[in-house]
Order: structure tokens, then C-alpha cells, then sequence
């Protein structure tokens, strides 16, 4: 995918990210099954690694990847087009280019420095309707999935919430978000193949509006 190789190789912009949420979420929803082939892939593939971390972020991803993608495609409202990845690419970009987070992306496969993030970052950059939309999908989806969720994935979800109501209060993460647009959040499954790229693409527009780094 074009949009996701300049996501890695081009400076973050608002547009690009609107460009790239536009071209994944326009394609199908992936399968469970799907879903399963990246997790095993993950699994087989990293056993030696000695970057637990980004394999724990790509794992992660794939089990967290309802909720993920839908908070990437929501939308400002269903008329305009923006989506707020990219709204809130534009309003994190002044803090980010002052408080930038040493460690990119990996500031998400970390809960001790995740928490010490969000608790650094304005709560006028921080609770915004945009980021309450996407957060939000993702406490629902954990509430829901608890007991197959595995313990790093709760304890990474759960400093999310527990930092982002201290900062923005209860109603910001009490499950209510506007209603997205729902151009392309349905559709039949997709190939594992096509999960592989997509996943991974998911949690890279989402680590680029919150960490404004790529040090994997």
C-alpha cells in the first residue's frame, strides 16, 4: 500500500494520515480467522526475537484489532470526510514537535512509560471529542472480551483508561462515542494475506498520531 510505505519513509501529516485512514477503511473487515493467522504468525515468528516489544505491539494489535480499526474510522461527522486520526494528527503535532516520545511507537508496548505519557501530554490536546471517539471502541471492546484478552493486553488497556478519566473525567471513557461513518467498517472477510498488511497499518496510523515518532 502506497499510503503505508509513506507512512514510513514521509514526515506524519495530518493529510497523510487522512489518506491513509481513507484507503484501509475502505476495505473489508478482516476475519476472526484472519485475525488468528497474524497472531500465530507473530508467535512462531518472534519465539527468539530480541524485540519483545514490537512483537508484543504486533500481537496486541491483531487481538485488539476491532477496536482499533474502528477508532480509525471514525469520523469528525459523516459529511466531511475527516477522520479524527487525522484531526488529532494536527492538533498533537505542536505539543509533539516539543514532547516528543523518545521511543516512538514502543510507547505503546510499555505500560509504565504509556502511563507516564498520558500523563504528560495537556488535557486540551488530550480530551478531545476526536480522541474520545476512538478511545472509546476500545474500552468497549475489552469490557466485552475480558476473559480471552491476555494479561499485558488488559493491564496496557487499563492504563489507558485509568489515566485518560483521571485527566478527562468519567464520562470520557464511559463507553459512548459519536457514531462513526460506516463506509467501510462492514463488508465480507478478508484474506489472511491482506490481515498481515492491515493490522500492522492500523497500529502505525494509531501509534502516528500519539507518539509522533517511528523508533521501532
Amino acid at each position: 500500500m502506497v499510503q503505508l510505505s509513506q507512512l514510513l519513509t514521509s514526515p506524519i501529516t495530518p493529510a497523510l494520515v487522512n489518506t491513509t485512514a481513507t484507503a484501509l477503511c475502505s476495505r473489508p473487515v478482516c476475519s476472526p480467522a484472519s485475525i488468528t493467522v497474524v497472531q500465530n504468525t507473530v508467535t512462531q515468528n518472534c519465539v527468539n526475537t530480541t524485540n519483545n516489544a514490537t512483537s508484543d505491539l504486533i500481537y496486541g494489535g491483531a487481538s485488539l484489532y476491532p477496536p482499533l480499526r474502528e477508532g480509525l474510522c471514525q469520523r469528525v461527522s459523516p459529511t466531511n470526510g475527516t477522520f479524527c486520526a487525522a484531526v488529532s494528527t494536527e492538533t498533537l503535532t505542536a505539543y509533539l514537535a516539543k514532547h516528543p516520545s523518545p521511543l516512538g511507537i514502543k510507547t505503546f508496548a510499555n505500560s509504565t512509560v504509556l502511563k507516564q505519557y498520558v500523563d504528560s501530554v495537556p488535557k486540551d490536546v488530550l480530551c478531545t471529542p476526536c480522541n474520545k471517539a476512538m478511545i472509546n471502541p476500545l474500552i468497549n471492546y475489552v469490557a466485552q472480551n475480558n476473559a480471552t484478552l491476555n494479561a499485558e493486553i488488559r493491564k496496557w488497556s487499563g492504563v489507558i483508561k485509568t489515566q485518560v478519566q483521571a485527566k478527562c473525567g468519567a464520562d470520557f471513557t464511559n463507553g459512548v462515542a459519536p457514531k462513526p461513518n460506516t463506509s467501510g467498517l462492514t463488508g465480507q472477510s478478508e484474506s489472511a494475506a491482506i490481515a498481515s498488511a492491515q493490522v500492522p497499518a492500523v497500529i502505525m496510523v494509531l501509534g502516528a498520531v500519539f507518539s509522533g515518532a517511528w523508533t521501532l
